[in-house]
Order: C-alpha cells, then structure tokens, then sequence
C-alpha cells in the first residue's frame, strides 16, 4: 500500500477541519450548577487542591468518589493556559487525526477517506451540546474513548514499517491514554469489547499468513504487537499505580475511586440485599428496610439521623416526585449512593479513609450476619452497586434501548445547541479562575442610568425579581451632590444597573429604615423624571436592553444556526445510511477474497458498532433498574457511530467495486 502523500491540499484539509472544530467549540460558554457538589464544585474543588500541590485537598467523603484524572486534566490546562473547553476539543481532534490517519494509511484511497473521516468526526455536532458547557467529564471521555479505539488499531495493525522502539512508543501510548480513560469515568470496562475486537482481529490477521490460499496457510508470532502490548500494559499500570500512590501517600487508600473498593461495595450491597414488604423499582433501602436494618445493626442505626431526617426526606421525595414512585419510602437509586456517604459522613466516618473503611466494613458484616442467622430476610449475598435483577427489566431495556438509539441518530438535531446556561457571576468568576476566561452571557441586558432620592435620606436601591429565577444582575451606586443641588434638601443615589432579568420580570425596589420600600417596574423605565410621590422622585437618564457584547453575540448567534444546520445533515445521513453501511459490511465481509476491503475496516467497524450498542444498552438498563437517562451520557457515542456509518458506506462501495472488477478480469480472460 502506498503511503499517502501529505503535501499539498490534504494538509490544508485537515488543517481546515481541525480549526473549524475548534472554533465551533469557543462558542461555547463555561456553565457551572452551584449546587452540584459531586459534579461541577467537585472537579473544581479538586483542581485548584492540585494546582496548589495538595493533591485532592482535605479528605471528606466526596475526594475519593470520582476518578481524578478529570481534575488532573484541569489543572494541566490551566497551568498551560488553555481553556478548558479548547483543552478538550483539542483532545478530541488529535483522536480523530488518530482514527482517520491510521486508516488513511491503510486502506484504499485513503487519503480521501482519511481526510472525510476526520472532517466527519470533528464536525461532530453532538459535541456542541448544551450540557457540554459545564465542567463535567464527559467533554474529555468521548475523546479518550475514540483515541483509546485509534491507538488500538495502531497498535494491532501495524503499517510494516515499525521497528521495535515504534512498536514500543505506540503501545505505551495506547497504555497511558487507557490509563487516562480508566481514571476519568468509573465505567471504562465498556470500551473493553471495542478493543477486543480490534485487537483479535489484528492478531489473526498477523498470526495466520495466507500467501496462496488456505493449502499454505502458516501461523506465525505478530512479535511486533507482543511488544507493543506489554508496553501499553506497563503504560496502564503505571497511571493507576500513580494515582494510587498518591491516594495512599495523602490518604491511606491505595486505591483510584472508592466507590471500587470492596467495603464500600459490600455495604452497599448489604444493605440493597434486603427484602422490602413491596418491592418498588428505583428504591434500594426503603422504609421498612431500613426499620429492620436499625433494630439488628447499630452501624445502620447511625445512618437514621440523616435518612429519616430532612435531608434524606428531601432527596426521596424530590425524585420521587420525579420518577413517579409512590408511595415514596426511600430515595431513588440514582442519588441513593450520594445519601449514604453524606449520612456515613455524618455520623462522624470520614476523618480518614481507614475509618470510613472501616465502617462500611463493620455495616455489611453486622448486615450480612443478621441475613445469615434468619434475623433479617435477605436476597443473595451482594457486592456490587448493581440492583437486584428482575426478568422484567430484559423487555423493558430493550424498548428503551430502541428509543435512546432513534434520539442518537438523530444526532442532537432538536435545537439543542449553542444554548446559554445560567449561574451567578460570583459563582463564574470563580471557576474561571481555573477553567479560562469565560465568554460573556449574549442574551440581551436591561442597563439603566439614573438616580433616585427622597427627603427623609437616601434611599436603599436594589433589584428584585417577581418569581424565583435567578438573574445575573449588577448595580453600582455612587452620591449625586451635582442633583441635590437642583433640588434642595433631596438626598439622592446615583446608580446604575445591569442584569439579564427581563423588564416585565423585575422591579426597582426602593426602601428607608422603618419606611415600606416602594417598587418601580422597570418596564416604567423611560428618559424622564417620576415622582412617585411628593418626597420621593426617580429620574432615568439613560436605557438600553441591547446586549452588552454585541459582537460576541452575533458571532455566537452565527455558530449556533452552524450548529444546527450541520446536526440536521447528520441525522439525515446516519439514518438514511445506517442500513446501507450494514449492508456494505456484511456484503464485504460475504465477499472477502474479492472485495479487497482491507481488514482493518471490518475491525474498526465492529469495534465501533460494539461501542455504540454497549452504551446505549448500559444507559437503557440503568435508566429502567436505577439511573434516569441523560443526553451528555450518550454524546459519548456519537463519534462512534459516525465511524461506524463511514466504514460501512466505504466498506460496501469499495466491496461492489472489488466484486465487478474481479468479475471483469475473469471474463477478460
């Protein structure tokens, strides 16, 4: 196969696809939920313990629960000086250059397949995804996942010309960005199918030699891909073998995530494991569950004050409200994990990990033995965070996997794209401290300037909205002498105000000591004087409700109908093309010996499609037995079935050529 040349055109190509999708991602502002203590105050939390050398800081029951290469991640971009955002596009663009140049290399025409591949992937639309503007790790996991998948290929089919250094360097590559993957999620064994396949395929095709047909076939050792593998063996271990150390070193834990280690998962199985009057769905500790818990256990006796209490009370009936479930006895799965820390927490067991280890080990032993001994009915010994299996739950994540993998190829083509999220500018300001600069709000801002003054003494001036939204809202105040010289013995403010809140929503409250305030519609707002009464008076010098960034607005305007526009082309085409890149592989594959489609198209389309369905069945399963399912949970699939599609439709085109040509030449001759 002829290596591609990489002059020319093909460079600007490429060139052209990486600046897009790196432009396309600026446009997104950082969005950050303040109460979101185990997502985004989490992950900044922990970086700015790492940026200051502290590793993850204080150790309480939240330093532990999520991989930390996430965090890492931040505040490697932050001491570079790259925003978050470009950070993770970037990860995700040097992924698919991995994808589209290993195949480029290898296959048919590659040079034009391997730039449409990349341009492809880095347009993908999903990744402009409302939820994708908040500090999560999802941003960085779809490019991990897709460099992971290229590396593999690389690795498994090696070009020829590899020497052992190479074959060193690319395996330890493949091992530490797996390390990085294993470290960012906890649920990275679904990425394992995809590399199997991968990898099977590329070790048979290097073991078994057929140089003329079945009658020489030949078995020899792919020695390059050996070394390769122990490379990338010793590059994943030596990340989490990292990470543990540290965890040790500050902790006491020599572990990557504690929601992995055996006790904490043996509790919580403890306590799943026990049978409820009523079995309800969602609820993994309900009332009466936990009632005979507290009379056999004095360790789950100290986790009442929190579950019965009113923070426990306030997560059960919020999400039950939400999932439907009534009577409400318990709180629901999803969120179950983050009650039982917070009441572990509580009762005094997080000054250390040894003793919150010790706790959870101490909770399923007096749990399990009260199983044992008949003194609680139980399910099964458990030890997993996985609820108790029903044969109901089989029919029921097939339905839904069919409606999660319609909403994927629809690829985010509902209009949700480019949105703004809300949070205060305290709350902004702080992460942008970490994360880079922030790109200022483009919704259109009420700005008014004026003064408002009374006899009695200046009053207090404030904004207030009718309901309970929040809006980012600012207001500057400052004396007026120049206006109480205009009107003698008036005490007057000067001030200016800033905010997002809508007129029609919010007031201009006004108000004295031991005086009723007194409430201005800012719809009222005109160029004039209004005395609301005769000892108080309120001028409006100036209004303005255009956006404070007019500029940034239109360009973002400008991305968001780009968005949208490429996200209606992608749901056209994957689910137009999604049954003729099926067909396209498995005429391929029918017709091998001629089709001449090498084999690391089959490989990477079935690793592909092997992700795609392993996330959308995971996510189908949980949204029925325990977690409600949420879009940025899928993003992480889109790349995925873009390749997918791509492979597909080139392995049936080049598979028809293959067929036609060989038949030609036959009758040729």
């Amino acid at each position: 196969m002829p290596k591609p040349n990489w002059a020319g055109p093909w460079v600007f190509l490429w060139a052209a696809a990486a600046t897009f999708s790196l432009w396309m991602r600026a446009g997104l502002p950082i969005h950050a939920i303040e109460g979101a203590p185990y997502d985004d105050g989490l992950f900044i939390k922990l970086a700015k313990s790492i940026s200051a050398g502290q590793w993850l800081g204080a150790y309480d029951n939240a330093t532990l629960v999520k991989g930390a290469f996430y965090s890492i991640f931040i505040a490697a971009a932050h001491f570079a000086y790259v925003p978050l955002k470009i950070a993770e596009q970037g990860v995700y663009v040097g992924a698919s250059f991995i994808v589209a140049r290993v195949l480029s290399r290898r296959v048919r025409y590659g040079q034009v397949f391997g730039a449409l591949l990349f341009f492809l992937l880095c347009a993908n639309p999903l990744l402009w995804y409302e939820d994708f503007e908040r500090v999560i790790r999802d941003g960085l996991y779809v490019g991990l996942a897709l460099a992971v998948t290229g590396l593999t290929a690389l690795v498994s089919f090696p070009d020829g010309s590899r020497g052992p250094l190479r074959s060193v360097v690319t395996g330890l590559s493949l091992g530490l960005v797996a390390g990085a993957f294993w470290t960012t999620r906890e649920e990275g064994v679904i990425l394992v199918p995809t590399v199997a396949i991968i990898a099977a395929t590329g070790c048979a095709q290097q073991a078994l030699h057929v140089p003329a047909g079945l009658r020489s076939l030949r078995v020899r050792l792919p020695w390059g891909m050996v070394l390769s593998s122990c490379a990338a063996a010793l590059g994943f271990a030596a990340v989490l073998a990292t990470i543990s150390e540290l965890n040790f070193r500050y902790y006491g834990a020599f572990e990557t995530v504690e929601v992995k280690q055996a006790p904490f998962v043996r509790a919580y199985g403890a306590l799943a494991r026990i049978k409820p009057d009523h079995w309800q769905r969602y609820v993994v500790f309900p009332e009466d569950a936990r009632k005979r818990a507290y009379a056999v256990s004095p360790a789950a006796r100290e986790l009442a004050q929190v579950f019965e209490g009113p923070y426990g009370q306030e997560w059960a009936h919020k999400y039950c409200a939400e999932a439907g479930i009534d009577p409400c006895t318990g709180v629901h799965a999803g969120w179950f994990q983050w009650v039982f820390r917070e009441a572990v927490a509580h009762a005094g067991h997080y000054t250390s990990a040894s003793a919150a280890k010790a706790y959870y080990k101490r909770l399923s032993k007096e749990i399990n033995a009260a199983c044992a001994d008949g003194r609680l009915d139980c399910l099964p010994p458990r030890a997993t965070l996985a609820p108790p299996f029903h044969w109901e739950y089989v029919g029921q994540t097939w339905a839904k996997a069919k409606l999660i993998l319609r909403l994927l190829l629809f690829m985010g083509s509902d209009d949700r794209h480019i949105e703004q999220g809300v949070a205060s500018r305290g709350y902004v300001d702080s992460i942008a401290d970490v994360v880079g600069p922030i790109i200022p709000q483009s919704t259109p801002r009420f700005v008014a300037h004026g003064w408002a003054g009374a006899l009695q003494s200046r009053p207090s001036v404030q904004i207030r909205s009718h309901g309970f939204a929040h809006f980012d809202a600012s207001l500057d105040l400052e004396a007026a002498p120049d206006v109480e010289l205009i009107y003698p013995g008036l005490k007057v403010v000067r001030f200016v105000i800033d905010t997002d809140c809508p007129p029609a929503e919010c007031d201009l409250v006004l108000g004295w000591p031991d005086q009723p305030e007194r409430a201005v519609p800012l719809t009222a707002f005109a160029k004039n004087t209004m005395p609301l009464h005769d000892q108080v008076k309120v001028q409006i010098d100036a209004v303005s409700t255009a956006p404070s960034f007019p500029l940034t607005s239109d360009l973002r305007a400008l991305q968001g109908r780009i968005a949208r526009g490429i996200a209606q082309f992608y749901a056209f085409v994957c689910r137009v093309l999604l049954v003729p890149a099926c067909a396209g592989l498995l005429f391929g594959a029918v017709f091998y010996r001629r089709a001449g489609v090498p084999a690391i198209v089959y490989a990477l389309a079935a690793g592909c499609g092997a992700a795609v369905m392993c996330r959308v069945v995971l996510l189908a399963y949980l949204d029925v037995t325990s977690i409600p399912f949420t879009y940025p949970y899928l993003v992480n699939a889109s790349p995925f079935l873009i390749a997918f599609v791509a492979l597909g439709v080139y392995a049936g085109i080049t598979a028809v050529a293959g067929v036609l040509g060989s038949r030609r030449q036959a009758l040729l001759f």
